[in-house]
């Protein structure tokens, strides 16, 4: 029975919309590191954290998508249930862009951890 919600509602959907568009970038920003990455023991342990942090905001994104479907079947005025549908309809937006994120950010791990393929050292067999 709050008036407020509706307003509520409008703006935390702006705020989403406003998110949604930054994450938006995330996975061609994760492919061009990935196209640029090259062997660099150094880099291991930094491409691992991207690939955790990437891992957990894929998790995260799913997680709110389905907090937003059990928000919108809980709300009973018609206006606030379609404003809470667009906003279901984004946050799955949202959350199909950052299931991708993992699987970039573990190639930016290989790239990083595995050596180059060179020629085999050749050994001679001494009779």
């Amino acid at each position: 029975m709050d008036t407020m919600f509706g307003y509520d509602l409008q703006n935390f959907r702006r705020e989403v919309r406003t998110f949604s568009h930054e994450i938006g970038g995330l996975p061609n920003l994760l492919g061009g590191i990935e196209r640029a990455a090259s062997f660099d023991e150094a880099s291991v342990r930094p491409a691992q954290s991207v690939m955790r942090i990437a891992d957990r905001l894929s998790k995260s994104l799913r997680t709110f998508h389905d907090h937003a479907l059990l928000a919108h079947s809980h709300i009973r005025a018609a206006d606030h249930k379609i404003e809470a549908w667009y906003l279901v309809q984004e946050v799955e937006q949202m959350s199909q862009k950052g299931q991708s994120l993992p699987t970039i950010a573990n190639k930016v791990v290989i790239r990083v951890s595995t050596p180059p393929a060179g020629p085999a050292p050749s050994k001679e067999l001494s009779p």
